[in-house]
């Protein structure tokens, strides 16, 4: 997207699309790179994408590492790892090599990194912290947390305020990391 600040008129939009190098019209997630790149989750792959260029610079898919090729959901940690959530796990992109996390299995449908060093996953069974210092995973359901049970569609992560807020079928929470 391009305009002129004060002109409607001057507004025009840039498309990448197959011709460009990505893998699939459908983009489910994006993560910015700087100025210049951006992550794209996409239906088959991961990507990317060049601004200047218009194009793809590079695709992970499943044979590169990522548990599944469908790329739901993408959050970076401080230290600059990209987390990939997609249709059957999570992974995590580390300069240009994927690691999957063994541990993680399921659909992901959004991700947080706090400060902490954590990453937060939201899936159909919930809510989940993932320690990836440790590999330690903690799930938080009716039984141990004040959530009631159902799906957290997304959710945010204010690292500033400490806080984490929730948007589940059961309206909106907020909670302290």
């Amino acid at each position: 997207l391009s305009w002129n600040p004060g002109d409607v008129t001057s507004v025009s939009f840039s498309v990448i699309s197959g011709s460009g190098g990505l893998p699939s019209k459908e983009v489910n997630c994006v993560l910015p790179q700087g100025s210049r790149y951006a992550y794209a989750g996409t239906d088959e792959g991961l990507c990317l994408v060049d601004a200047v260029t218009q194009s793809v610079s590079q695709v992970w898919t499943s044979s590169d590492g990522l548990p599944s090729s469908l790329v739901t959901a993408l959050a970076m940690d401080r230290a600059g790892t990209v987390f990939v959530g997609t249709a059957s796990g999570l992974a995590a992109l580390k300069g240009s090599e994927i690691q999957e996390t063994d541990e993680l299995d399921m659909s992901v449908e959004a991700l947080a990194c706090d400060f902490l060093g954590s990453v937060w996953i939201s899936s159909n069974d919930g809510l989940d912290r993932y320690h990836p210092a440790t590999g330690a995973l903690e799930s938080y359901t009716a039984f141990n947390s004040p959530l009631l049970e159902g799906t957290v569609y997304d959710f945010a992560v204010d690292s500033d305020m400490g806080l984490i807020w929730l948007a589940t079928e059961h309206g909106l929470w907020r909670g302290t990391l």
